[in-house]
């Protein structure tokens, strides 16, 4: 059936057939297509599961949703902090106590603000491996968490959208 094993050990992981895979990796293509958002030419562009993409000429532009990183940095009251180069460093939660846990309502925070940043990280080269450290603390927030975490909230808070561009490739004159 289409219940089994696989990565799941056979605990309620469903898989997919080949065409459903198929159907899913049109929708968004099916979708931009019935409101005529798809194409060359005239700047066209639209939002396609939360994503911005923006077509021309030249290519096509996408970026993620930045709504999450204003949530991070709401989530931690950091709006007006000042703005951070690097989204990590070395140094940052290597203080005397920086192993030691954080209390059940600043855990919450925390988790709460780390997991909105794994969702940025998707479409953010930028900050996937900061946001792989911070996630390490997941199972027992410390203080040097939380202040890896702050250093991502104010590194997003200057660089909030990251933009891809991919320019049209010639076709090959031929192929072997």
């Amino acid at each position: 059936g289409a219940w089994g094993g696989g990565w799941g050990g056979g605990r309620g992981v469903q898989r997919s057939s080949r065409r459903q895979r198929q159907r899913g990796r049109r929708d968004g293509h099916d979708e931009m297509k019935k409101r005529g958002r798809i194409g060359a030419g005239g700047g066209r562009g639209g939002h396609v599961r939360k994503r911005e993409v923006g077509w021309s000429t030249e290519g096509f532009t996408w970026s993620g949703d930045t709504s999450h990183t204003g949530k991070i940095l709401k989530t931690l009251a950091m709006e007006d902090c000042k703005e951070a180069p690097t989204p990590g460093t070395k140094a940052t939660g290597h203080q005397r106590d920086a192993l030691d846990a954080l209390g059940r309502d600043e855990a919450a925070v925390f988790r709460s603000g780390a997991g909105s940043a794994l969702y940025v990280s998707i479409d953010r080269y930028d900050i996937q491996y900061a946001c792989k450290v911070i996630m390490k603390d997941m199972a027992t927030p410390t203080i040097g968490g939380m202040a890896k975490l702050k250093r991502l909230a104010r590194y997003l808070k200057g660089r909030p959208k990251v933009l891809w561009i991919y320019d049209y490739q010639p076709a090959p004159e031929y192929i072997d």
